[in-house]
């Protein structure tokens, strides 16, 4: 079993790290049509099944992103923390080892804050393997709070290498996988 506020975390993260909109409310979350990349519109859909995103979105708004690229395989965005000055909660998502790797942390199920060691490491290598096995695609996401902001400050996300706010140092939160439905022109 696993604490709720695990999976709470998860959530806000997959929510807020992402860009993809629903275009209507309509339909039943997992019929509707969304404006973005297969993958975040998946994601869109899995976290508004478990929480409002609309609310979640408005009560956390966006103040800055380094968008994912192909360089750097990973997502970043920067959202002021409601409440306490100087103080913003930096989200990430990306590919498995890329997540990984700016980690110094992670939430264990029982909800409290380990380090992460080799061994860990190795034990979250092998979970992505399985899934990847089964022919999922795994996204890692990733989460830090940056404090002692000035209100004049800016983030500068035109380059990873250049970047004034934390690229290292993360607390690993969790993985989901995508399992992609076969495309038309794949036989059966």
């Amino acid at each position: 079993s696993y604490d709720r506020s695990f999976m709470d975390r998860l959530v806000f993260i997959a929510g807020l790290c992402n860009h993809a909109k629903f275009e209507e409310r309509e339909n039943p979350i997992m019929r509707r049509k969304t404006v973005g990349d297969a993958s975040e519109s998946a994601l869109l859909k899995f976290c508004h099944s478990n929480t409002s995103v609309y609310d979640l979105r408005s009560s956390n708004p966006e103040a800055a992103c380094l968008p994912f690229n192909s360089r750097n395989k990973l997502m970043i965005t920067m959202h002021k923390v409601q409440g306490r000055a100087g103080e913003y909660k930096l989200l990430m998502k990306g590919a498995p080892e890329r997540v990984l790797d700016t980690c110094e942390f992670y939430i264990d199920h029982d909800g409290s804050h380990k380090s992460l060691s080799e061994v860990k490491r190795a034990e979250l290598m092998k979970s992505q393997e399985i899934l990847a096995a089964n022919g999922e695609r795994i996204l890692r996401f990733a989460e830090t709070l940056m404090t002692g902001v000035s209100d004049s400050f800016e983030f500068d996300t035109d380059e990873m290498d250049s970047a004034n706010y934390p690229t290292m140092g993360y607390t690993f939160v969790g993985m989901l996988s995508l399992e992609d439905p076969p495309r038309e022109e794949v036989p059966a």
